[in-house]
Parts: C-alpha cells; sequence; structure tokens
C-alpha cells in the first residue's frame, strides 16, 4: 500500500528540483557555443524551473524564474518569448520592493530580450539604466555571496558588470 506524500514533502520536492533546475540552466546559459543537445537542455531546464518555482515560490521567485526564461530565450533566439517572460518579471520586481541588484539584473535580462526581439532602441534604454544604477550603487551593497559570474550570449553587447557582480545561483534557494 502506498501513501501518499504530505504537503511539506511535495513543497520541498518542488523546491528541489526548481533549485536544481535553475542552476542547470544558469550553468547551460553560461557556456559558449552550446551544442543542438545543450540548447535543448537548456530549454527543458529553464521551463522545469519555472514550472516548479510556479507551483510553491513566491511573487519574487516567480520573477526571477522568468527572467532565466527571458535569458534562456535570449540564448536560443527566441526573442519575441524572451521578452514576453522579460517583462513579466520585470512587471513584477517593479511592482514592489525589490533590491537594486534585483532591479538592475531584470534590466540586464530585458536587454538581453530586447536584443534578440531586434528592438536596438529597447535594448539600447535598458541598458543604460542598468550601468546607471551599477554607477550609482557600489558593489559592497548588493548582497555579497549571492552573484556569479554570467557569461553573456552572443548578440548582447558588454555584460561586463554583470559578469562580474551579478549570480543568480543560489538566490532562489
Amino acid at each position: 500500500m502506498t501513501t501518499q506524500p504530505e504537503e511539506e514533502e511535495i513543497r520541498q520536492w518542488h523546491k528541489r528540483f526548481a533549485v536544481e533546475a535553475n542552476n542547470r540552466a544558469w550553468d547551460l546559459a553560461e557556456q559558449s557555443g552550446l551544442t543542438a543537445d545543450e540548447k535543448i537542455e537548456l530549454f527543458h531546464t529553464a521551463h522545469a524551473s519555472a514550472y516548479h518555482w510556479s507551483q510553491i515560490g513566491t511573487p519574487q521567485q516567480i520573477a526571477q524564474a522568468e527572467l532565466l526564461l527571458g535569458h534562456a530565450h535570449a540564448t536560443l533566439g527566441n526573442g519575441e518569448v524572451a521578452m514576453e517572460f522579460a517583462t513579466s518579471a520585470w512587471d513584477t520586481i517593479t511592482s514592489g520592493e525589490s533590491a537594486p541588484w534585483e532591479v538592475a539584473f531584470a534590466r540586464a535580462i530585458l536587454a538581453g530580450a530586447a536584443a534578440a526581439a531586434s528592438n536596438p532602441d529597447l535594448h539600447r534604454e535598458h541598458w543604460a539604466m542598468t550601468w546607471k544604477i551599477r554607477k550609482t550603487r557600489k558593489s559592497s551593497s548588493l548582497r555579497s555571496g549571492e552573484f556569479r559570474s554570467l557569461k553573456p550570449p552572443s548578440n548582447v553587447e558588454d555584460w561586463t558588470f554583470v559578469l562580474e557582480e551579478f549570480k543568480i545561483k543560489g538566490v532562489l534557494a
């Protein structure tokens, strides 16, 4: 006879799968020159993470998962889809009390999505604001220990400060 898992056990499994899929997707997103199989894995792991966060996450965690989806789809060349996810995340992040790094990170992802969607004006707007946030905030004001380098997608120019200061792994943990 099998027993049904308790609600808390289900929540723990969703969280574990969300974090594992999130971390794997960002590992793939950091690689340059993804193989066809790695691109498929990036697509699936980003969506798996978002699904599991949608089951148990806070609005901020779900927004972070949508940023991952925006970045993954931009990396894969799906500009319109990238914009949908990045815009949804942006709306959540800017509607509440978000840390400066979250706003800057969301702007960076929006810039990448805009570039993938062939919208250079929106790309420049969000990238300029990302740099403005960076220049007005010292690295020490960012929650240290939560940032890890991200390799830029080839269609987005100069992710230098994101590469140096932002880490997404663990933020959702």
